[in-house]
């Protein structure tokens, strides 16, 4: 027999609207946070044989305290990223639950038009980081990095007023939306995957037909911001890049011509 305890805990489990009283909600952003830890060892296993992207910058062989630092307080933002989305999707009007309810505008059309969105306004909050009254302050610290290599830790090495902004950015383009839970689900994985991809050395390309490009995904288009500061600001597809003429796609480029770290 179920005693009034365990009743209350079990609709806990059942409802992250009521996690903000219990441990479950950290725990369940505990399990995320895991799982971007372990995304490093599955992408070194699934792409060990893939090209590699030569290193054209200078590689931060050691990390410092601070970044160390940076990294364990992003990451422990990132739990309580999970617990809100998680909530959201429970409660929001926006997110629809049962696969009777499965539509193509609510899975193919709602996870292509996430990262389309996304990327708009974070191309433009990203190249805002680079203007020369800020950039010092925030973005620089993330540029120390030339050759990102370790995927999830040099894509977490940023400063935490430049992680949360770009974390619930996420969560905001998912609350205006109309999205089935199935495909938040997919969004949260690819956003993990993505992430630790552009901060590897691994040269992959994800171009799906049809919508390719609005969608084509280059490990190499992330590496290049790294190496020419300021292009390629968005994070998951260039179609924002290509459009504002801050592509840069070939390493042959003049780097001089977008090398400048005051912009």
């Amino acid at each position: 027999m179920i005693n009034a305890t365990e009743t209350n805990l079990l609709v806990s489990w059942n409802d992250p609207t009521t996690w903000r009283s219990y441990p479950e909600g950290m725990i369940f952003g505990s399990i995320v946070v895991l799982g971007q830890i372990l995304i490093d060892y599955l992408l070194e296993a699934l792409f060990s044989s893939a090209d590699r992207i030569p290193v054209t910058g200078h590689h931060l062989d050691e990390l410092s305290n601070k970044d160390i630092g940076f990294v364990i307080f992003n990451r422990l933002i990132t739990a309580r990223f999970a617990f809100d989305l998680i909530s959201y999707c429970w409660t929001g009007k926006n997110i629809v639950w049962g696969l009777e309810n499965l539509t193509i505008w609510n899975t193919i059309v709602g996870y292509v038009a996430f990262f389309v969105v996304y990327d708009f306004f974070y191309s433009l909050f990203h190249r805002a980081l680079h203007h020369r009254s800020i950039y010092g302050l925030i973005h620089k610290h993330h540029h120390r990095q030339c050759a990102p290599s370790r995927g999830n830790v040099d894509a977490a090495n940023t400063h935490p007023v430049e992680y949360v902004t770009g974390e619930y950015l996420h969560l905001f383009i998912i609350w205006y939306l109309p999205l089935h839970v199935y495909t938040v689900a997919g969004i949260l994985v690819s956003m993990g995957i993505f992430a630790s991809l552009n901060h590897t050395r691994f040269d992959v390309r994800v171009s799906p037909p049809v919508i390719r490009y609005l969608m084509e995904y280059t490990v190499i288009a992330h590496d290049k911001h790294h190496h020419f500061i300021t292009a390629n600001y968005s994070q998951y597809t260039m179609l924002w890049d290509k459009a504002m003429g801050t592509f840069r796609n070939n390493a042959k480029t003049s780097a001089n011509a977008g090398f400048s770290k005051k912009e």
